[in-house]
């Protein structure tokens, strides 16, 4: 018959039945494995218990809920099924502690430098990806008794730092405290975030260790908190680390979980699937609707015959539409598990063509690095009459177009109507004369 697990109370009744010079120890379940925890009652009758057999973590026992407390939550342990009694010998022979730093433990409210020092690392941690923002976890223990004023501080910290990128601070202000949890900014935020502070800095904590800031505090291929109960204590090294090496991890470990476990998509991809529906059945819904009923297939003739003309803004409607077209016919060769690779170098050829008549007509385009893995770049397009376009693109001429300066407007989805509502703004009293009759 399997052993059960000792509870708070079996264990807190052992300790109190020690007597000096007597000890008891159990295999505590972890992660990792296990941990001897022990428990000893020296000669004089000072109770105390260490974590690992020869480890420098031992704490003077006071009571068993404050045991508890930080065997469970600061060492995340799980009790044993028994406690064993032991000898405890005269001398110890233990690891020597860790270094630490000499750094006054934060108890009350942070300082303004404190709250930007905590902040800006908070963004070099950030996991951005495809609009999304996911900012670490924090740790303030020490500090609960001021928590609201320190989020107060971080959050005013916080918005000088979106201020200064341009970005809309209500929305990365929501991300702030709700850890583990990721809130929707936009891609043109995430790219300038990821421009800004992707860098991947090396600091040292209170202990000397190296951390380094980049997708959810990267240490050593384990995910940490920012400790802001001793913020003082980090420092820069002026080392950083290998983002690209870490984003191959990174990805190595989401195509292992979707290999491995039954219907698990990562968070990016499963975002990226619900897009491509969205955009598909929109792109759908119009192929008859487009320009007050006229329809997609009439519209694209009508600018065919302009372009003819000599009518540039028309080709680039045209060239933009066409893009956006077979874009979304290959989304929707991925619903029936295969790619239409031909699909995808058309795209990119209709998006060579359209920066190729922007540059000759000194219209506003330009690219940014793109957060989506599948993708390096993010072009964007302002065309004549036209609220602002954008395509995801690998096109190896993107790298010499021009760099986009503008941010994202966030409107998701929306491409197909931005070019439908401006080519029915510029063209609107010739396309009611050539089809009246199919106008609703």
């Amino acid at each position: 018959m399997a052993k059960i697990r000792l509870t708070k109370e079996d264990i807190g009744d052992a300790v109190s039945k020690l007597k000096n010079g007597e000890g008891v120890a159990g295999r505590f379940y972890w992660s990792g494995g296990v941990k001897w925890v022990r428990f000893s009652k020296s000669e004089t009758g000072q109770v105390k218990f260490r974590i690992g057999k020869k480890s420098a973590n031992s704490y003077a026992y006071t009571d068993i809920d404050t045991a508890w407390r930080i065997l469970t939550e600061e060492h995340h342990l799980f009790p044993p099924k028994e406690l064993v009694r032991i000898t405890i010998p005269a001398t110890e022979h233990t690891r020597e502690p860790s270094p630490t730093v000499e750094c006054e433990e934060m108890r009350g409210i942070l300082s303004d430098t404190q709250a930007m020092k905590l902040a800006t690392m908070m963004l070099y941690a950030a996991d951005c990806e495809d609009g999304w923002l996911k900012l670490p976890e924090v740790h303030f223990e020490s500090m609960f008794a001021h928590h609201d004023e320190n989020a107060q501080k971080v959050t005013e910290a916080m918005k000088v730092l979106c201020k200064d990128m341009n970005i809309d601070t209500e929305r990365c202000q929501e991300a702030l405290f709700w850890f583990e949890s990721r809130v929707y900014v936009g891609e043109g935020a995430v790219g300038m975030i990821h421009d800004r502070y992707g860098s991947a800095p090396i600091y040292t904590d209170r202990r000397m260790r190296k951390v380094t800031l980049y997708r959810g505090v990267w240490v050593n291929s384990d995910n940490k908190k920012i400790n802001a109960v001793y913020i003082d204590a980090y420092q820069q090294t002026g080392e950083y680390g290998d983002s690209e090496r870490i984003d191959k991890a990174l990805l190595r470990q989401e195509r292992d979980w979707e290999r491995y476990v039954p219907g698990y998509r990562s968070p990016a991809k499963e975002q990226a699937y619900r897009d491509a529906e969205r955009r598909v059945e929109d792109y759908e819904q119009r192929k008859g609707t487009f320009c007050h009923g006229i329809g997609q297939r009439k519209v694209k003739l009508f600018l065919n015959a302009c372009i003819k003309a000599g009518d540039e803004v028309a080709q680039m409607y045209r060239l933009a539409l066409e893009a956006e077209g077979v874009n979304l016919n290959a989304k929707k060769a991925l619903k029936k598990y295969h790619s239409d690779y031909h699909a995808y170098d058309k795209k990119e050829e209709c998006l060579r063509q359209l920066s190729d008549v922007c540059k000759r007509m000194s219209v506003v385009f330009g690219v940014q690095v793109s957060t989506a893995p599948a993708a390096r770049y993010v072009v964007y397009y302002e065309l004549p009459g036209c609220e602002q376009v954008s395509f995801h693109t690998n096109e190896p001429e993107a790298v010499n177009w021009p760099h986009y300066d503008g941010a994202w407007d966030g409107k998701k989805c929306s491409t197909l109507g931005k070019l439908e509502s401006a080519i029915w703004t510029r063209y609107e009293q010739e396309l009611r004369e050539k089809y009246k009759s199919e106008i609703k």
